[in-house]
């Protein structure tokens, strides 16, 4: 991914800004250009996303984020301030200005702790996170399905379309094997969507935010609970650190077919 610059950024975004001290060049990902921007009262996180899909990914965290303004959630997420986009049919780019979440990723930390009671405590935080937002209402202007199959289907069609319009790691083979063993439905809640270790920030002894919602929304509960357990080559991962996860949801553990299913949709996203 590219730096940002003060003088990429759209007038909008640097008008809603205002005068900037400095910018801060966090650790970038795959589908985003990201700085934080120090102003003279406090720190405002840019995104930048390129393209026509990592654009629309963009836009649909704006819109998560403002969905979650609506929502009772008690963990600290980022609050959106500005959205703006350029539409374009090869180059479409997006830009989201929201507030800052201190503290650094969960993946930093556990990828130096050894097999301790301090590793196991932070999965048990980890998965009473996860309870928290799974357990959290939807605002009562937002329509939900009440069950997780019509979720599950439009991921398969999204997965269909990036199959054949992006490059994935997906296959038509793997495709068509999830079409055809759906997991049984469950229950529609709201999910984070991309839930790993290094979208949860810490700070100290307690986890300070989640950030990164461009898949969050209302869906099937267990796709958050494969991703916050899924393998790692940083991070070594113990039979006590997934008991002490599920310990701290307080549900019974997913199958390791669901566990595989879950982490098999992911490859075409």
């Amino acid at each position: 991914m590219n730096r940002i610059d003060w003088h990429d950024m759209p007038e909008e975004i640097a008008l809603d800004i205002g005068p900037i001290h400095d910018l801060q060049f966090p650790e970038q990902g795959d589908t985003s250009d990201v700085v934080v921007a120090l102003t003279p009262s406090t720190k405002i996180v840019v995104k930048r996303s390129v393209g026509p899909q990592f654009s629309e990914w963009l836009e649909q965290e704006y819109l998560s984020l403002l969905m979650l303004k609506d929502c009772a959630l008690s963990i600290p997420v980022p609050q959106p301030l500005s959205f703006w986009k350029q539409e374009s049919e090869t180059a479409p780019e997006s830009w989201l200005t929201m507030t800052y979440i201190p503290g650094h990723a969960l993946g930093d930390t556990l990828e130096y702790l050894p097999n301790s009671a301090e590793k196991h405590e932070w999965f048990f935080r980890l998965g009473q996170t996860i309870e928290r937002i799974h357990s959290t209402c939807p605002p009562d202007t937002y329509a939900i399905s009440g069950s997780s199959e019509s979720w599950l289907n439009e991921m398969l069609d999204r997965a269909e379309y990036n199959l054949n319009h992006f490059p994935t790691e997906g296959t038509p083979h793997l495709l068509d094997q999830l079409k055809c063993n759906q997991p049984h439905p469950v229950p529609s809640k709201l999910i984070h969507g991309d839930f790993h270790v290094w979208n949860v920030h810490i700070e100290e002894d307690f986890i300070s935010g989640i950030i990164d919602w461009n898949r969050g929304g209302w869906g099937d509960p267990r796709i958050d609970l494969a991703f916050a357990l899924q393998p790692d080559p940083d991070i070594s991962l113990t039979n006590d650190d997934r008991s002490a996860f599920y310990e701290g949801y307080g549900n019974a553990p997913l199958s390791s077919e669901e566990e595989s299913y879950y982490l098999n949709l992911y490859e075409f996203f």
